[in-house]
């Protein structure tokens, strides 16, 4: 009865908690005492368990009744009682409730939930008859979802946890015993040090994997041994362990080459997200590592398109310029010199969104740091490299990737200005026409919903939209075109407005570069959005020039004279107006003099002097300026001084 609470309807988490208490102590003093575990515990465990499976059952899809404390008290009492666990139909509902759980991110899922989960699969498995049928679904989806855990559980724990579980699904299934082996050894641990790998096994299970085994594979059997590769590759402290892995990864890339069907789908589906995924490491050596088994693909998989666009950058096998060497290479003169021919081979169309986003992005990323921390000449390189990137990017892949940097600027780190200056750079990268106006109704909820993205996430779908030079031409589509006015106008603009404007005496040097990169987006919009987005970004401007800094002063009139060259004369009156408006009293009228003064300066002087041939149109507010700076109140400060 006590056990029938748990399923009660509308039961309260108290009473499933109070329940949970009886079931750990039952189970504690069955442990020390043999009568009670016969008498008391055995006879009702078949109840428990298919009150628990029923628990676990109702919680499906929702994730957080998992991870919370009670979920978790659920899964660890499962775990203990699974060995006793009797019923095949229960078996295969846990198993097809755990599998999504399983793959879960460890953010949303923790690992020490997924290692009591991975126990309770071992106890599973010998329930379930499907899983003796090679080619049936079930015996797929456990293959697929044990060798998917070979990459993302990394603790000892964990590792041991789930090679058992391969070993009870290789004494159902026979075919897959010398897999089952080769795990074993590829994640044997030291039995003398704690957390320390049995490198000799471990180096002994390699080498035959990469002398002889592999040649023996078939494609289903590299699905365990591709994940653990994987795994292995992102340790960035051992050079055997990780070289070893990109060997493994460039035979299957061999494999792929040369038989194509199924394992050129597995190269597709499997292997080359993985590397992408990969490239977005933290550690230089990992990438490194993932480059070369890339380049391998790149020089070997002639009949991949997603591949042979990158083949320029093998440089026809000039080893000397080839940029996947030279990336990572030991002088950074070699690396700046790669960054530079990335930008020219972007600039010239080469190399798809797609590509672009998923490859090159995250890996230029990784040197648009700080100057203090890498060299300024690779930083700047890296910059230009992004700027000519951004170019041929896709709208969801550009507006992310700004609003990745805006995230990062936003922190206040020593890399802000580094931030700031690929913003910009990025923002001088806008190619997406828009100064015809588009009719709302044109625009569908569904595609309006879509340009918001995630910043971290890049779209896999991208590969479907025109990209390369394709970029260049105006969408057709009017929908799309909608889409994009509105997310300029809506979010972009009014975010990066919104990062200008915090008061910060420190820091206004910092943000006010962004001004010119707004400025060439609002250029793009149809007159009424630019007119107010533009007057909106000089407010904010002439509100920088009261500051007391000289410095933020200077800066600030600098960028104001190179929207006005951006713009033109039409926008000239306009921003007299708005420094006049924002400058009114005191010391304030004595900058507004002198900035009016610079600013008309430097339009009418060099090579701006013939678009700025007539000023007719600011002609009374810089005679009212004039006026005040000579007979006003500023007048008569500067005779008395």
């Amino acid at each position: 009865k006590v056990y029938d609470c748990l399923v009660a309807t509308n039961v309260k988490p108290a009473v499933i908690s109070r329940v949970f208490d009886i079931v750990e102590q039952l189970q504690a003093l069955s442990l020390a005492d043999e009568a009670i575990l016969e008498s008391v515990f055995k006879p009702h465990v078949s109840h428990l368990l298919t009150n628990l499976s029923t628990l676990v059952a109702r919680s499906k899809g929702n994730v957080s009744a998992v991870v919370d404390v009670l979920g978790r008290r659920q899964i660890t009492i499962l775990s203990e009682l699974a060995p006793y666990l009797s019923d095949g139909t229960q078996a295969t509902m846990l198993l097809e409730l755990f599998a999504p759980l399983l793959r879960k991110p460890h953010k949303t899922v923790p690992e020490k939930i997924k290692v009591d989960m991975t126990m309770i699969l071992c106890s599973l498995f010998p329930l379930i008859p499907e899983l003796s049928d090679a080619d049936g679904a079930i015996f797929g989806k456990a293959y697929r979802l044990l060798s998917q855990l070979f990459q993302t559980l990394r603790s000892r724990p964990a590792r041991i946890a789930l090679v058992k579980a391969f070993g009870r699904l290789s004494e159902l299934q026979p075919s897959i015993t010398h897999l089952a082996r080769l795990m074993d050894s590829l994640n044997a641990y030291s039995t003398k040090r704690l957390e320390e790998p049995d490198f000799d096994r471990r180096l002994t299970a390699f080498a035959e994997l990469n002398d002889s085994l592999y040649k023996s594979l078939s494609c289903r059997d590299w699905l365990p041994v591709i994940y653990n590769m994987f795994s292995f590759i992102q340790d960035p402290l051992e050079l055997s362990i990780r070289s070893n892995a990109a060997g493994a990864l460039k035979h299957f890339v061999d494999f792929a080459a040369e038989e194509r069907g199924a394992y050129e789908d597995t190269f597709l589906k499997i292997l080359l997200p993985g590397i992408k995924n990969g490239l977005r490491s933290r550690a230089e050596l990992v990438r490194a590592e993932l480059l070369t088994v890339l380049s391998h693909a790149v020089l070997r998989c002639t009949a991949i398109a997603a591949l042979q666009e990158m083949r320029v950058l093998l440089a026809g096998g000039d080893e000397e310029a080839n940029f996947f060497n030279n990336i990572h290479h030991v002088q950074i003169h070699r690396r700046t010199r790669a960054l530079r021919r990335l930008a020219e081979f972007a600039e010239q169309g080469h190399l798809r969104s797609a590509t672009l986003a998923e490859v090159f992005v995250p890996l230029v990323g990784n040197y648009i740091v700080s100057t203090d921390t890498l060299d300024h000449h690779l930083v700047n390189e890296a910059i230009l490299a992004m700027g000519q990137m951004a170019r041929q990017l896709s709208w969801g892949a550009y507006y992310s990737l700004v609003q990745r940097y805006l995230k990062l600027a936003k922190q206040k780190d020593a890399s802000e200005r580094v931030y700031v200056r690929t913003i910009v750079a990025v923002l001088d990268g806008f190619h997406f026409p828009m100064e015809e106006a588009v009719q709302e109704e044109e625009a569908t909820v569904e595609a309006d919903e879509d340009a918001d993205r995630d910043v971290e996430e890049v779209p896999e779908d991208q590969e479907t939209q025109e990209e390369g030079s394709a970029a260049q031409k105006p969408p057709v589509d009017a929908s799309k075109l909608a889409r994009i006015q509105d997310a300029v106008n809506g979010r972009l603009l009014p975010s990066l407005i919104q990062y200008l404007e915090k008061r910060d005496e420190t820091e206004d040097s910092l943000r006010i570069p962004i001004s010119t990169g707004i400025v060439q987006i609002a250029k793009h919009l149809p007159l009424e959005q630019r007119d107010a987005q533009i007057t909106r970004l000089l407010t904010v401007l002439s509100q920088v020039l009261r500051s007391k800094s000289q410095e933020t002063r200077d800066l600030a009139r600098e960028t104001l004279c190179r929207i006005a060259c951006t713009l033109g004369p039409p926008y000239l009156s306009l921003m007299v107006r708005e420094m006049r408006a924002a400058l009114l009293r005191g010391p304030h009228l004595h900058v507004l003099a002198y900035s009016v003064h610079a600013l008309l300066v430097h339009v009418t002087s060099g090579d701006h002097a013939s678009t700025f041939h007539t000023l007719d149109n600011c002609v009374s507010d810089v005679a009212a300026v004039s006026s005040e700076v000579i007979f006003g109140e500023s007048g008569k400060d500067v005779q008395a001084e």
